[in-house]
């Protein structure tokens, strides 16, 4: 593996526990790495270690991150370098894959809020807050677009969709105060595709149904909906 440069920022470290079995995963310095100035060999000193919370099913345990760090001995101004890390999904977060797989789909595929898995994992001895776990969902949210498109594209290439809208509160962090969003389910009864918009108009449904090829909507008698009926052509 190639080094990378160290990055002065460091990351908020795991709570002490007695309970949990530690693993440790080792980086090392890919043995052929020069340095870039001298093309001369790099010399291992010492490791930089972080933690990781992990889940492994039936229970948490520790990642003990050790990374190798080098330098060049004919260079000093060139830094200290430290090996790449593990791939992780959420790379600068204390979680592990295992744990925010089990959170993500505790949340939307089990329906266990996120205040009620930290309920859980206190009475499991790990004290995370509902605004980790929420930082998490945020962050994984990018990670999952794929998924969501390819949901969409399932439901577009159906014969017949089920669609409505309901008010949706949104605080978007300017002023405090709440204001009135729109939210949007399209389903064939075997999945679900949510979409988000500021307004009930019209030219949403248009969206976010452009590209359905069925032939059947069944809405309810919200005008909001004409507009897409009209252009698709559909039966309602």
């Amino acid at each position: 593996d190639t080094p990378v440069a160290r990055t002065p920022r460091k990351r908020r470290d795991l709570p002490q526990s007695t309970n949990r079995h530690v693993r440790p995963l080792k980086c090392a310095i890919d043995p052929a790495a020069t340095c870039a100035k001298c093309k001369g060999a790099l010399r291992v000193f010492g490791t930089a270690v972080n933690h990781r919370l992990e889940w492994v099913p039936g229970h948490f345990e520790t990642l003990s991150i050790e990374r190798e760090r080098c330098a060049c001995p004919a260079c000093p101004s060139e830094g200290v370098f430290v090996a790449p890390p593990p791939n992780f999904a959420l790379p600068r977060a204390m979680c592990g894959n295992g744990l925010l797989a089990r959170v993500l789909v505790d949340k939307f595929a089990d329906r266990i809020p996120l205040n009620l898995q930290t309920v859980r994992m206190a009475r499991e001895g790990e004290q995370l807050s509902t605004a980790t776990l929420s930082g998490w969902v945020l962050l994984a949210a990018g990670l999952l677009d794929r998924v969501a498109r390819a949901v969409d594209d399932r439901l577009m290439k159906g014969a017949w969709l089920q669609a409505d809208d309901t008010g949706f509160p949104v605080q978007d962090g300017t002023d405090g105060n709440l204001r009135k969003g729109r939210l949007w389910a399209v389903t064939d009864q075997q999945e679900v595709r949510y979409h988000f918009s500021a307004t009930k108009e019209g030219k949403n449904p248009v969206e976010f149904l452009k590209d359905y090829q069925g032939r059947l909507l069944l809405v309810d008698g919200g005008s909001e909906f004409n507009a897409a009926v009209e252009a698709k052509g559909l039966l309602r």
